[in-house]
Parts: structure tokens; sequence; C-alpha cells
């Protein structure tokens, strides 16, 4: 006999635990030792399709499980599971005499997890499930789907599911619709829920056979329950607190729906499917539900055709055949993945994204539906532009295409947007349209990536060799004549790679062989193409071409321009007052509704000809002209839907607006004027920023009460008393400005993620509460009448010390600096560890190189140095003499500036260089910060992490 069968039958039996129902019961024949293996099995499954195939031999499944469960129960052995499965073959009378008696022996066994399957005549008849079920105190697992009726008489019994953790009810009958509530509620271990399709009689005394869905559910109490998945029930009200997994699926989308999550407040994933969602609730949720990672919204209509979606902890978002839909907004900066499917093509803006974003995107052609601009037109709709980069793009058996196509060729004058991959999987047949598809999909996107479905239903091979001979310039004479001479905007497109399971193909025969050696299989495989990009033109041309193009197509259409937006920054204004004149000539012509206009310009532009625009709203961030005076009041009264206001320069503002959820308010720029602000009504106020305001400590101090849900504050060029406290349960971003002298700041805000501080080194700086991942960034304002300690008595204020470890410091020189680094002094103890020291500008005065390094290293002690360069400010060799200094390069120069004194950083060492801009590895560092020309547009940096 082999080894394996003399092991204990518990391991034998995990053994028959990891195999199929049917190799399991396989195993019976190998040996009697194995037959007797199987017969004392403690798992049951049963399938009477599976088991037997003629209609005769049906009793012979009834006696096998009979005689299963009978020897199990009479030796006193456990029964650990027993799953029944029963098809339309069995007769409903006498199968529910004996489903009666299994059941019974089950609970009586001990058993764990129990099945129910039932279809056939038991789905019109119904099969009453016994009063001997709830006796079970074992029950770990109750599954019950179709044909299965739960009647009154469960009400007036006590239920014994004291270890019941997994319910699911599919497509049961109630006779009492109080049954299900009065189910759960004796589950008081219950971690895991499913309800769908739950049906209740009509009528009670079961006179009439009518049924409805199950219209209601009040789940309370649930103090274990993690996962739910309803659907079909109008109404829910779920009171867990521990809850973390929701799938809601409506019954109608045409009914109204009532779902209360408020006390789910530990919801990290919801789905929603079929839902016709006002926007008001929507929104509430995610305040509601502030730790939400995940969120699905499937075929679901929203109210209005813009929707906002903010979610500071928000890692995955779908978005799945939405109707209705124009704008969606996502601020989500934590982000990881975003999918979309469907076939409009709404305007997805990303407010703030993360680095490590994959957005993916399933776009369905619809014949009649689309044109050939709709694809380059979905994804010049996702913003901002940089996201493309992270797109991937798939388009599954669009059937229309080329009904869509035809045999047109799409024309347009500039490169389209670029993304990261494309995906086909339709057929194509007729070569004769090859070209179209080829240049409808290259003149849409330009993905770095394109791969093509194999599978041979889809009959793509000729198509991919045509396009690769046509990208490797093979038929570059073809594609002239097809585009009628003109250039496409792909022509310089080059295939660099085209890889197929690894495999690369190296030119055109090749890649024929290795398409014609693929047998026909309907298995997906896909050959994937890289493509090499050619040049593209200034944004700015893209942007001239798109805006003359989108307001010609409007004006040849005779369509009503409702709103005009232009937001141009200076460097792009310098010689663009001609298109300005043409675009505001068009938008007046066409009785434009809304106008916004932010020029920032060194002279204010007047329009074309001076023209007066008549039932237009400008809005205007800025007064530039010092001889036109400020509004001096503004009185809104009754704004229910206002959510975000932005006022600057008015003296006198009282708002009346109870949903405002974003306040930004500049006062006039000379603060010795008096000024009125009336915020009492905004009571649901997230985000208040305040500049060049008066704060008062009684303002300060009922801060809490009147904005109890407030995130984010911001005090900038604010005059407040030299010591504030602010305290904010709720608060998660603080950023503070000042010009003021201030000696003291108390916060208390335990939920406080992020604090910019600018203002005074002197201020003592204190976190009654803080929270783990609380990131600090501080300009201390420094001179030289503050001494040499200025900088370390600014971090050894900031209590308590464990918040130094958030710490970024930002050091800008000023003037007269020079003198507190000649009075350099010995420091007998190691400064405070801080996270980052930042550093923009340096002593122009090499002479004093060492004496500014031991003044910043004698103030604080940082993991990290990093120096940012967008200007020419001296700090190019600063940085050279600190790399040189730190890797040991000049220590002659070091003992000769302090002799035989030892600096507590002598024995710094960096350990490692990072960059933020494209650097060559083989060059040394003197010559790669050279490199960089001065000034830039935007700022790089160069970071020393250090190790003492």
């Amino acid at each position: 006999m082999d080894r394996i069968s003399d092991l204990p039958k518990v391991i034998l039996h995990d053994i028959l635990g990891t195999l199929p129902d049917k190799d399991a019961a396989r195993t019976s024949v190998l040996s009697k030792a194995w037959r007797e293996t199987w017969i004392s099995f403690p798992k049951l499954s049963c399938c009477s399709h599976n088991f037997f195939s003629l209609r005769g031999k049906l009793d012979r499944f009834i006696q096998y499980v009979s005689k299963r469960l009978t020897r199990l129960h009479d030796q006193g052995l456990a029964i650990k599971e027993f799953k029944l499965m029963l098809d339309h073959r069995l007769d409903y009378v006498p199968a529910s005499c004996h489903i009666d008696q299994w059941i019974q022996m089950a609970s009586e066994s001990g058993v764990e997890v129990l099945e129910l399957y039932l279809t056939g005549n038991f789905a019109k008849r119904h099969y009453n499930l016994p009063l001997c079920l709830t006796e079970a105190k074992s029950l770990t697992k109750l599954v019950l789907r179709e044909g299965t009726r739960l009647d009154t008489a469960l009400l007036n019994h006590s239920l014994k599911f004291f270890s019941l953790k997994t319910l699911s009810l599919r497509h049961i009958l109630l006779e009492d619709e109080r049954i299900i509530e009065h189910f759960i509620s004796h589950c008081p271990l219950i971690e895991h829920l499913t309800l769908h399709s739950c049906y209740v009689y009509n009528n009670p005394s079961r006179s009439s056979t009518m049924t409805s869905l199950l219209k209601s559910l009040s789940l309370q109490g649930l103090q274990k329950l993690k996962d739910v998945d309803i659907q079909g029930i109008q109404e829910v009200y779920i009171d867990a607190p521990n809850l973390e997994n929701l799938c809601y699926h409506a019954p109608y989308m045409v009914t109204p729906f009532k779902l209360n999550l408020d006390s789910c407040t530990n919801l990290r994933w919801l789905t929603l499917w079929n839902l016709k969602i006002p926007n008001k609730w929507f929104l509430e949720q995610f305040y509601r539900i502030p730790f939400l990672e995940s969120l699905m919204l499937h075929s679901c209509s929203f109210e209005h055709e813009r929707i906002n979606i903010p979610g500071p902890e928000l890692k995955f978002f779908s978005l799945s055949h939405c109707s209705n839909l124009k704008e969606v907004n996502i601020d989500a900066p934590n982000l990881l993945s975003c999918e979309y499917v469907g076939k409009d093509n709404p305007v997805i803006s990303f407010l703030r994204i993360s680095n490590q974003l994959e957005l993916n995107a399933h776009y369905d052609m619809i014949e009649n539906h689309h044109h050939l601009y709709s694809l380059r037109e979905f994804v010049q709709n996702i913003k901002p532009q940089k996201v493309l980069a992270s797109l991937s793009l798939f388009i599954h058996e669009p059937f229309s295409i080329t009904e869509i196509l035809g045999l047109s060729v799409l024309q347009v004058s500039s490169p389209p947007p670029s993304i990261k991959h494309v995906q086909l999987r339709f057929p194509m047949n007729m070569e004769a349209r090859y070209f179209p598809l080829m240049n409808w999909l290259l003149s849409s996107c330009f993905p770095k990536t394109i791969s093509f479905c194999l599978q041979s239903k889809f009959n793509m091979k000729a198509f991919v060799v045509f396009f690769y001979e046509m990208l490797m310039d093979r038929k570059k004479h073809g594609c002239y004549l097809r585009s009628w001479s003109k250039p496409c905007c792909w022509h310089g497109l080059k295939v660099v790679k085209a890889t197929h399971l690894e495999r690369t193909c190296e030119n055109v025969e090749d890649l024929k062989a290795m398409l014609d050696a693929l047998p026909e299989s309907p298995v997906e495989e896909y050959i994937t193409f890289g493509l090499e990009f050619p040049q593209i033109i200034s944004k700015l041309d893209i942007l001239i071409g798109y805006v003359m193009r989108r307001l010609l197509k409007l004006r040849e259409q005779s369509l009503k321009i409702k709103v005009f937006k232009l937001d141009m920054m200076p460097e792009h204004n310098k010689h663009m007052s001609h298109h300005f004149d043409l675009w505001m000539n068009m938008v007046s012509e066409n009785h434009v509704e809304v106008l916004e206009l932010c020029l920032l310009c060194s002279a204010p532009y007047h329009g074309p000809n001076r023209r007066a625009y008549r039932n237009h709203i400008v809005s205007l961030k800025k007064n530039p002209f010092g001889d036109i005076e400020f509004v001096e009041s503004l009185f809104l009264h009754g704004l229910q839907k206002l959510k975000e206001a932005d006022i600057q320069g008015i003296q006198e503002v009282y708002i009346d607006a109870p949903n405002l959820e974003n306040f930004y308010y500049v006062s006039i720029y000379n603060l010795g004027s008096l000024f009125k602000l009336n915020l009492d009504s905004f009571t649901r106020l997230r985000c208040l920023r305040l500049s060049n305001t008066v704060v008062t400590d009684k303002w300060l101090h009922d801060l809490s009460h009147k904005f109890p849900f407030l995130e984010h504050l911001e005090l900038c060029h604010c005059s407040m008393s030299e010591r504030i406290n602010i305290s904010s349960a709720q608060l998660m971003i603080l950023e503070f400005s000042t010009y003021f002298d201030l000696k003291e700041v108390n916060i208390d805000a335990p939920n406080l993620l992020s604090f910019d501080y600018c203002g005074d080194h002197r201020a003592i700086i204190s976190f009654l509460t803080s929270s783990d991942h609380l990131v600090f960034n501080a300009m201390p304002a420094h001179e030289s009448r503050h001494g040499y300690y200025s900088l370390r008595e600014f971090i050894q204020n900031i209590k308590p010390q464990k918040v130094l470890a958030s710490l970024s410091l930002s050091v800008y020189h000023s003037n007269g600096i020079e003198q507190n680094c000649l009075s350099i002094q010995q420091v007998s103890s190691i400064p405070p560890s801080i996270k980052c020291l930042e550093l923009n500008f340096c002593t122009r005065n090499e002479a004093l190189y060492f004496h500014y390094m031991d003044w910043l290293l004698s103030c604080c002690c940082p993991k990290t140095i990093s120096f940012v360069f967008q200007y020419e400010c001296g700090l190019k060799p600063f940085t050279v003499f600190m790399y040189e200094l730190l890797m040991d390069r000049k220590k002659q120069e070091l003992f000769d500036y302090f002799g035989d004194t030892k600096r507590w950083w002598h024995d710094l060492k960096i350990v490692k260089v990072t960059y933020s801009f494209n650097v060559d590895e083989s060059v040394d560092f003197k010559t790669t910060l050279n490199a960089l020309l001065l000034p830039l547009a935007d700022p790089e940096s160069v970071s020393f992490s250090l190790e003492l």
C-alpha cells in the first residue's frame, strides 16, 4: 500500500477538501481504505445534475445522499459542510420530505456550512425551510438560493444562529416582510451578508400568489458586520459602525431609493448600481465616509450633468455606463486607479493627482451616436494634459466603427494628445478600410504602445502587417494617394519594437512568419507595437488652433456660446493681442452670456476698439489699476445652491448661503480701513481662506462652533494678537502666513495632516494634539538683527519635539546674514533633528561658505538638504562646496578654518544624491550642476540624504 493511504484520516480529509467534487468522489474506487475515507468525509457536495444523467436513476441520487448522511449521523461523526443542488427533474413532493430529513441530520451533526440551491419545480412551488435548522448552533455559513420559502413560523420561534458569520439569501420567498430582519437580528456574529431579489407575498393571507420585491430593510446593532451586498431593495438603513464593504443595487432606476449610511463611518469600499442619484446626497456621503478608498458607480444617472468626486483617501474609482454626464471633477490626491466605461464624451478633470495614477478607459463606439472626431474629443476632454501619460484606452468590439468610418479619412491640422496605451479588439475584414481605420486611430491619439488582438474571430493579422509596413515607410506612396497628397499628422511615427509573448520581430518578414505560425485559436493573444513620437508643435500653437476651431465650428453651425473662459499666463500674452481681439469679436457676435478673463499682463487688455460688453459676467480676481476704486459693499440673500465664493477687495460683505463649502476673502489692501464680514450662516463650510483681514481672539475661539465641518483654514497676512489658539476637530489643512509679531501659536487639531507656517521665527508653536501623518512646512522670517541663534531657537520652540520629525524647513537668504555667520560660536550639543532643510539662496562671498554652512548645521540636523534652483542667486558654487566638503574632498581646508575645534557635523556623510531632472550618471557632480541653465520656468532641485 502507498504511504499516502497510511496517513491519518484527518489529513486525508484535508487532501480531499482541496480537490474538485468529482475528483474527490473518484478516489473512492482506488482502494477500500480510500472508500472508507470518502464515506467518512465530513464535507458533502451533492448535485443531482453532476451525478446522474438518466431520468430513471434519480431515485438513486436520493438514496445516495440519505445513505451518506445517515452513516455520518449514526456514527456520531461531524458534518462540516452540506451543499445541495437539485435541478428541475426531481419531483417536488417526495424530494421535500428527504430534504427535511437531510437538514435535520446535518443540524444534529454540528453542520458548519449549509448551502441549498433549488431550481425548476422548487422555484415554482418553493420549499419551506424546516424549523429544525434554527437549532443549528454550530452553523457559520448559510446560503439559500432560489426555490426556498421562509414562513411566518420563524417569527415565533427562537433562532439559535449564535455562530453564523455568513448569510446569503438569493431569490427566496418570504411570507412576511419582517422575517428577514428577525432572521438577521438573531445572528450577533454576522460579518458577511448578501440579499439578492428577495420576494414577499402581496397578500399576507396567501390567498393570492402575487409577489413583489422586498421594499425596505433595517439592520441595527450589527457590530461585527463588515461586508454587505444588497440587490433589489428600495429602502435600506444600516447601523453597522464596522462595515467596510457595501454593494447596493437598486431595483429600478426610475424608482426613488433611500440608503442611510450615517453610522457606517469606517466604510472603505462602496459600489452603487442602477441608481438615480441626487447630487446633494452624493456629496454628503464623502463627508460622512471619510476613509472611503474605493468607489464604483455602475449604470447610474445623476440629477445634474456635473458631478464632483472629493476623496482624500480614495484610491480606486470606477465610472461605468453612467448616463447624462458632461463633467466629472475628481479631487483625490491619493488616487491610484481610475476606470471609465461608456459611450459619452464627458470632461474628466483631475484637480489633484498622484504620480502613480493609472487611468483606463473602455470607449464604446455606437452607431449613429459618434462621428469621426469623437475619439479624439474624448481624449482631449481629460484634464489636465499630464494625466494622459497614464491613459490606457481599450476599444472592444465596436461593430459600428467601419460604418462610422466608411472610406473617409479624418483630417486634422495638429498632432493629437499623447497617451500611454491603446488596445484594439474588433473584427477588420475589408482591406479598403485599413487606411481609414489607421488614420482615424492615430489622428485621435498618439499611444506609446498599441496592441492588436490576434484572436481568430477578429481576423486582424492582415491589418497588423499593413499597420507595421505603413509606419516603417514601406507604403508611403500609397499613404499620400489616400490622403490627397497631404501628410498626415502621424507620418513621423516609427515602430521601434514589435513584441508577442516576449518575442521581438526585427522586420516585416519576421512579423509575417510569426503571424502565420499562430494557430487558429479562440484564446486571446496580443501583439504590441512600441511607437516613437514625432516632434510636437508648441503648446501655445495647439491652444490657439484649438480655440479657433471651436469658435469657428460653433459660428458655422449657428450655435450659441453660453460661456467663454480664458486664463492666460504672462509669457503667453506678449504677442496675443490680435488673437484676443478676434476671439472677443466672435463671442460677442454670438451673444455670449458668461465671459471670464484672467489675463495676467503687465498692462490691461481693453478689448477690440474698447467695446463695451453687455449682458456679460466678467470675473477679475485682481485690480491692477491704482486709479480705480473697489466696490464697497456686497449683499447676497437666499443663495441656497451657492457652494463656492471668491471675493477680493470689497469692504463690507454679507452672504446668506447655508450650503456654502468654499469661501476665499481678501480685504482691501489697507488694513487700517474698517471692514465687515458676516459668516454666521456658513454652517457647512469646509474651506475658509482669509487674507489681509483682522482676526480676533474671540473669532478663533468660536471657530470650531461656527464651522463644525471646517477642514481647510488659511490665514494670510492677517492681523492677530501675539498669542493665538486654534482648535478644530475636523481641521486637516492649516496655512499660516503673517508679517506681524507673534509670540505663541497653540494648535489643537487631532486630524491635522498639513501645516504651513510663514512668519516670525520667535513664535512658540505648540501642538496640543497631532496626527501621525502630519506634514509640517515652515519658512521663518530671519533677519540679521535677530542674532546668530535665531533659527535654532525657532526649531526648539516647536512643541512637542516629536513634531520635528515631520518638519521641512525653508531658509531664504536675507541681507546682513553674513554678519551672523562671522560670529561663529561653538555649539556643545547636536541641534534638533528635522525632516528636511531647503535652500534657494546663499551668500555670494565664497570666503563665508564655511561659516554659512556651520551656521545652518548648528541650527538643525536635517535628514535631507535640498537646493532649489530657478534663478541665478549664487547657490550653485555653494552646493558644489558643500558636496565636496561632506564627501571628504576638502578635509584640509576644514581644519584650516576651524583648527582642532571639531563641529558636531564633521562626521556627516552624503549617502545619496537625488535630482529632480534627468542627469548623465557618467558625468561628475560639478559638471552636472553647471550644465543646469538658469533661470528656469519651473524650479529644479538637488537633494542630499545625510547620515551621521
